[in-house]
């Protein structure tokens, strides 16, 4: 089944590239904000060999960016997504976020959101607590077709799943 598209990517190429980056806390309505502020700038601003980018990007449940990068106009240098991971450092280090932090998994337990290291992740599953049906973000997705219209992701489709041998 092929996912919906976030409604405010909807007007980027299926295709486009996907960089994922969560916080390693819940933003506030304030941070959220200010990550919305600096993110429209920076996208406005994006350019690659001279050529402006087509991108945008979304934050969800107050921990997960996504910014999308429609290719079909401007393909992204090296020095270009060299721009995006710096812009997501500097922002965080203003808000006191580690958004490059890539060993923390979001998840639903429950209905409520949730955070921990991987290994800790990996002990519920092992303890049975997360199993197929457990909903989390897979900071693994590429491409914004494959990006689910609200971020969630079954265990069962994602790289846990393949990584815990089935």
């Amino acid at each position: 089944m092929k996912s919906e598209i976030a409604s405010p990517l909807a007007h980027l190429a299926p295709d486009s590239r996907l960089w994922i980056y969560q916080s390693n806390r819940e933003l506030t309505s304030s941070e959220v904000t200010q990550v919305k502020s600096t993110l429209q700038q920076f996208v406005s601003e994006w350019f690659s060999h001279g050529l402006a980018m087509k991108a945008d990007f979304v934050v969800l449940h107050h921990r997960v960016i996504v910014i999308a990068l429609d290719e079909t106009t401007a393909a992204a240098s090296g020095c270009g997504i060299d721009k995006s991971v710096r812009v997501m450092d500097q922002l965080g280090q203003q808000m006191g976020v580690d958004f490059l932090q890539r060993n923390l998994v979001v998840f639903q337990e429950e209905g409520v959101i949730r955070q921990m290291g991987l290994n800790q992740f990996w002990a519920l599953r092992k303890a049975k607590r997360i199993d197929d049906e457990t909903l989390l973000i897979d900071t693994t997705i590429q491409k914004l077709a494959a990006w689910p219209n609200d971020g969630w992701t079954l265990f069962k489709n994602s790289w846990h799943h393949e990584m815990w041998g089935r």
